[in-house]
């Protein structure tokens, strides 16, 4: 008799868990790693213009950006900018004065690595480091011709002058429209292996500031 019912027991407790297993196999999906992770890209580009120091000076600095971005989070990409400043008689002592104007330029750029922080927020913060490298250049010009660099190797060996750079910047990123964004950014850009004439590294680095323009997909 006990083992009867033992048996009806057995027999029910196995029915009903086929019957849960049922239920449950026709609405449940077994999760997966690739399911949990979220996974979006999506892309953005545009230029920007900047106050910097450069050779002691104020000057103006144009520049442009574009990046994959992944999960409106994390972007990677490259950046480049380009800055120059008229010189007279500065670099080089032994430029005639009157005849000559003397012209600097530099230009750098590298990867970047950056991250959008509440990407879907109108009004966010955003950061970025580029690491690369850059040139000096010096460019003499004759009242009558256009720039050209002095190649005759007699008074200084060096007109142009490679360097790593390194800029880190901060971004505060306004959402305009789905595809459009204006960030007002603020930066240091850090130069290392300037030499040229009497210019060294405290002379290319300095401090950058301005606006930066986003063109893009975001969703």
């Amino acid at each position: 008799m006990l083992a009867l019912k033992q048996t009806k027991i057995l027999r029910g407790f196995i029915l009903g868990t086929l019957v849960m297993a049922l239920a449950f196999s026709a609405q449940a999906k077994p999760q997966t790693l690739m399911e949990l992770t979220e996974f979006k890209l999506g892309a953005f580009g545009g230029p920007g213009v900047y106050y910097t120091t450069f050779l002691g000076e104020d000057a103006a600095m144009v520049g442009g950006q574009g990046a994959l971005l992944v999960n409106d989070a994390v972007y990677v990409g490259l950046s480049g900018y380009g800055v120059g400043n008229d010189k007279t008689n500065r670099p080089y002592d032994v430029v005639p004065k009157g005849r000559f104007e003397e012209h600097m330029a530099m230009g750098y750029g590298g990867p970047t690595i950056g991250i959008i922080l509440a990407n879907d927020r109108l009004l966010h913060i955003a950061s970025d480091i580029t690491l690369g490298g850059g040139g000096l250049s010096y460019a003499w010009k004759d009242k009558d011709n256009d720039f050209d660099h002095h190649d005759s190797g007699d008074n200084w060996s060096d007109q142009t002058d490679e360097f790593f750079v390194m800029q880190p910047m901060a971004h505060l990123e306004l959402n305009v429209t789905d595809w459009f964004r204006v960030l007002g950014s603020v930066g240091y850009r850090y130069t290392n292996g300037v030499n040229l004439g009497k210019y060294s590294d405290d002379d290319a680095s300095g401090a950058v500031a301005g606006v930066t323009f986003r063109f893009g997909l975001y969703r």
